[in-house]
């Protein structure tokens, strides 16, 4: 036997379709996402912990311990150690987990008249006529010409 999971594994029905529901209510009760892929039977299926965009680390389920191990970024910014949990203590560190992490725009984006007109704030538009007069001061600005 080789090990090999697949997909029809996770699905409904399947032998491991119970564990994804646990990691995706973990998920969902800690305000994050979780995308669960098959990885191995004798490992189970992984589950890959979300916030946003960010990929906070993977999430794997045993009969009633859960294992998280954060991303190297995480683990490494946020001093977030690797844990073995119960379903209710992860889903309280992981909530914890959230709170920690920065939240914030880039920037806002104001809307104008009409909905094809958008505008960045004032200095959002200075930030980046400072950037084209760097640019244009550093480098000679060519077209190029397509034969």
């Amino acid at each position: 036997m080789s090990g090999e999971m697949y997909k029809e594994d996770i699905e409904q029905g399947g032998d491991y379709y119970g564990i994804r529901k646990e990691m995706e209510d973990i998920g969902h009760k800690a305000g994050m996402v979780v995308h669960v892929e098959p990885f191995d039977v004798y490992q189970g299926p992984k589950g890959n912990m979300f916030l946003g965009t960010k990929k906070l680390g993977t999430l794997w389920g045993e009969e009633d311990k859960w294992t998280f191990l954060p991303e190297y970024d995480v683990k490494l910014m946020m001093s977030v150690m690797p844990a073995k949990l119960t379903k209710m203590q992860m889903i309280s560190r992981l909530k914890k987990l959230k709170e920690k992490m920065p939240t914030h725009k880039p920037f806002d984006v104001l809307k104008g008249q009409k909905p094809s007109h958008y505008q960045t704030p004032s200095l959002k538009k200075a930030q980046q006529k400072s950037l084209l007069k760097l640019v244009k001061s550093k480098y000679k600005l060519v077209e190029s010409q397509h034969d």
